[in-house]
């Protein structure tokens, strides 16, 4: 089994990249089985043996949007009409991916690669496969949409380089809104797990074959995989459990994978075998990624459902179960769970209920239920946990047993783990999360008790961190978890600190501004980032010098305008508000409809007393997106000041007939009634939402407020 440790190198001699031919002259077993990977095809040359779609003439219409596939000699082609103008033809520049799918690269202007959203689906035709297939269906985009095949977040270069191929340089010139984008390897090779080999190969070459260099451990490598001081126990004759028994394996070599198999905010370059949090911060449970109970409902790429598992917490590694250099399951079916968990006790039809040999006799069925990503990929969501039909009762989330047993209700589903176990299902913190997410009474203390809890995964405290609302309890739990050895959770607890007041503030986040991991470093900065302009001396130059490393993280995604929302917020915190201005107006150069920079700059007009120049850029957002709430809402109260109370109910209304259960725009549309003098319209607006929204204590304190006081007439 594998360990890892990441190895500094002198700075004299920073490693490069050699590629993997060079590795391949030493390690050609090692190589011959890489290149049977889906990493050694994630990226290709469109040559006749690397492209899996027909190219032959044949099209594809779908959402406004038509696309013919063609061969012209050695060149593969996309024509592309749409939108009403002339077709365009691109050249297939790259092949991206190979199975179940297989995407392609079309060059664009100024260095772009674009992932076009017409993809093969490489399956068999018994499978349903060997067609061409629309990635968005139901989504009529237009070029300026971020989800366009031309827009920001299908571009190669920031969103999927770095994890499709090796030693990368993105090179983006932000005076040029360009990109010179390099690489060392076209796919995932030998130094993307292994780092930059110069430094090992001069080693490897070197005439010098002394006693002490043929015997060095390190051997010039900067992440250094061998076998660890420790193994796995015999079956447990209570539980029939292998456990490892040794220095725990999972924080040094989980590392090494973490990077490309997380859903997460990019900070920097990662550097293979350094912790995760230097470079990702992971997504927490949001509910558009993950299900109140953990479960993937979008693609969250493995790594955070991992962390919430059994398997994680006893020291199991990605590499335990699969091959690291073909990526193939160690064994086959049952047989690959059967390395810990005893045959005789778990693989029999006394455990799985299902008859040997059947779809539910498999381990995977169970605890690693599937979901179909991009229209073909079947992905398992491994968090390797029990099935929980209960909860699908109690809180609406999904459980393995409906994947099978769709004409059966969760209530007989659950009945029947009943009987089988012969016990009531155990509490499971989906419960909490689910109760936080709908506001309940209580789900405050349940959150409290759940994050301060050891006995569960701290990605679990972790996000029960950032459910909290500030009150005096939490703050005492808040302090303690800014301690806590597990960086996810000193970042959560940042992040539940943001309410309060800036003394508090400064009292107990501004240790962690020497954290260990950066991203906790920057997330401090950015929490404290406010108070550089008040504070002099080493702590100015201190916290200053954290800032930049933050605004560094930003400005390595400098296209995307959200790196630019974001340094103007913090500018406009420091009372810097022109610099705000300019990054705001940066993000608009880059993507006119981003309204998040057009609600701040009409903020910065507004509160510099330039009232026109702010409704008329509120004027202009709530025409762009009339669908936004955040749009609606902003104009709106552009049209109060301006003392049109009748514009703003028409704007409020129309908004709340597209969000009628948008909790802001009631209250406004609310408040707005009462100042027109129609107090019971604004009760009955309030109480009915209370009828979709009935533990939203900003409508309860709203209708409370509206209530004649017992001393009126």
């Amino acid at each position: 089994m594998m360990a890892g440790a990441i190895h500094a190198v002198e700075a004299r001699h920073p490693p490069e990249y050699v590629g993997e031919s060079t590795c391949e002259s030493c390690h050609p077993a090692e190589a011959a089985d890489w290149r049977r990977s889906h990493h050694a095809q994630a990226m290709m040359l469109p040559t006749r043996q690397n492209i899996r779609g027909a190219f032959d003439g044949r099209s594809l219409s779908a959402d406004g949007k038509t696309a013919t596939f063609l061969t012209q000699g050695e060149r593969f082609v996309v024509r592309v009409e749409e939108n009403g103008q002339s077709a365009h033809d691109y050249d297939v520049a790259y092949t991206f991916g190979v199975f179940p799918l297989q995407q392609y690269l079309l060059a664009i202007d100024r260095g772009r690669l674009q992932a076009f959203d017409f993809a093969w689906d490489a399956r068999t035709a018994a499978q349903g496969g060997q067609r061409w297939f629309a990635l968005q269906p139901g989504k009529t985009l237009k070029p300026g949409d971020p989800l366009h095949w031309t827009g920001r977040d299908y571009n190669w270069n920031s969103i999927c380089a770095p994890c499709h191929s090796t030693g990368l340089r993105k090179n983006y010139d932000a005076s040029q809104d360009s990109y010179h984008t390099t690489f060392s390897d076209i796919d995932v090779a030998c130094e993307s797990c292994h780092g930059p080999g110069t430094v090992h190969v001069a080693w490897a070459r070197s005439a010098k074959k002394t006693a002490e260099n043929t015997s060095d451990p390190v051997k010039g490598l900067l992440v250094v995989l061998g076998h660890a001081s420790g193994g796995w126990s015999d079956y447990s004759p209570q539980t029939g459990i292998r456990h490892w028994v040794g220095p725990r394996r999972t924080s040094q070599t989980l590392e090494i994978c973490a990077p490309c198999h997380v859903r997460a905010e990019a900070l920097s370059d990662p550097l293979p075998g350094a912790p995760l949090l230097d470079s990702r911060v992971p997504t927490s449970f949001d509910q558009d990624i993950f299900q109140a109970d953990g479960q993937i409902e979008a693609e969250d790429f493995e790594y955070t459902s991992f962390l919430q598992s059994k398997m994680f917490r006893a020291g199991v590694i990605c590499a335990d179960c699969h091959e690291p250099h073909s990526l193939s399951l160690r064994k086959a079916g049952n047989a690959l769970c059967g390395q810990c968990h005893a045959p005789a006790r778990f693989d029999t039809a006394a455990h799985y209920h299902h008859p040997q040999g059947s779809p539910g006799s498999q381990c995977s069925a169970c605890h690693m239920p599937t979901r179909v990503y991009m229209g073909v990929h079947v992905r398992h969501d491994h968090s390797f946990r029990i099935p929980r039909p209960d909860l699908t009762e109690n809180i609406g989330v999904t459980n393995a047993c409906a994947a099978c047993h769709a004409d059966k209700s969760a209530a007989f589903l659950a009945q029947k783990i009943r009987e089988w176990t012969g016990a009531s299902p155990m509490p499971h913190y989906g419960d909490v999360f689910a109760a936080a997410r709908a506001g309940a009474p209580g789900a405050e203390h349940s959150l409290e008790s759940l994050a301060a809890d050891p006995a569960f995964a701290p990605i679990v405290r972790a996000n029960a961190l950032t459910h909290i609302n500030d009150d005096a309890t939490t703050l005492k739990l808040i302090e303690t978890s800014l301690h806590d050895p597990d960086g996810l959770v000193r970042l959560a607890a940042l992040r539940a600190l943001q309410p309060y007041d800036a003394a508090t503030k400064q009292r107990l986040a501004w240790p962690l501004l020497d954290d260990p991991l950066k991203a906790v470093r920057v997330g401090t900065a950015r929490l404290l980032g406010f108070l550089a302009p008040q504070l002099g001396g080493e702590d100015a130059a201190h916290l200053t010098a954290r800032v930049d490393e933050w605004i560094a993280t930003q400005r390595d995604a400098a296209e995307r305008p959200e790196s630019h929302l974001n340094i103007g917020a913090l500018k406009s915190e420091q009372g810097r508000t022109e610099e705000a201005a300019e990054e705001y107006r940066a993000a608009l150069k880059l993507d006119a409809h981003y309204l998040p920079a057009t609600l701040n700059l009409a903020d910065l007009d507004h509160a510099a007393g330039r009232e026109d120049e702010s409704f008329a850029l509120l004027q202009e957002a709530y025409r762009l997106a009339p669908d936004e709430p955040d749009a609606v809402y902003a104009f709106a109260l552009a049209q109060v000041r301006r003392g049109d109370k009748g514009a703003a109910e028409t704007t409020l209304r129309a908004g709340l007939r597209r969000h009628p259960n948008d909790a802001r725009l009631t209250i406004v549309l609310a408040l707005v009634l009462k100042a027109e003098g129609n107090a019971a319209a604004a009760g009955e607006v309030l109480k009915a939402a209370l009828q979709a929204n009935p533990n939203d204590a900003q409508i309860q304190d709203t209708l409370q407020n509206l209530q004649p006081s017992s001393s009126e007439p």
